[in-house]
């Protein structure tokens, strides 16, 4: 009965470390690869991995591990890509309504599913995330869908004075 014991317990372990370590390198690997993703891509990454949800976890931990790390660090990207115009619109950039300009005032597709937000927790199990993660999620969501909203004011504020001149 012990040897069943610490079998389980040395599988376990050795799982747990095989899993975290396999979901970090998906992370690091997500992060280099998204970075250069135009913005437009990026959206629809997302739009497309939220629409089509994974498999249950039950069929496979390993791919829903990578779906979830690859959702969170798009929409991190999304967050931090709007961010960064934040930032160059507080310093004048001319860029900055450039790139506003290149998402348009419908804003990121992805910020309009509205099943999202209703439903995030049901989502968020579906990938596997535990609850302080959905909680993550659902901030960083919330924190991108308000940051849109005060970026389009701006790009509104900024195309009714282009009509003026």
């Amino acid at each position: 009965f012990l040897v069943m014991i610490s079998i389980v317990l040395i599988f376990t372990l050795n799982f747990n470390i095989v899993f975290s370590l396999t979901t970090e390198k998906i992370y690091l690997t997500s992060i280099e690869r998204s970075v250069d993703i135009p913005l437009r891509e990026l959206d629809k990454r997302i739009v497309k991995m939220l629409t089509e949800l994974p498999p249950s976890i039950d069929k496979n931990v390993q791919a829903n591990a990578q779906m979830s790390v690859l959702l969170y660090r798009y929409i991190m990207d999304y967050f931090n890509y709007l961010n960064g115009i934040g930032e160059l619109l507080l310093n004048e950039d001319k860029n900055a309504y450039r790139l506003l300009e290149e998402i348009g005032v419908e804003g990121p597709e992805f910020l309009k599913i509205e099943m999202l937000r209703e439903s995030w927790h049901s989502i968020g199990k579906l990938y596997g995330f535990h609850e302080g993660e959905i909680e993550e999620m659902t901030t960083t969501f919330g924190a991108t869908k308000y940051m849109w909203q005060n970026l389009k004011k701006q790009l509104e504020t900024h195309l009714e004075k282009q009509k003026k001149t």
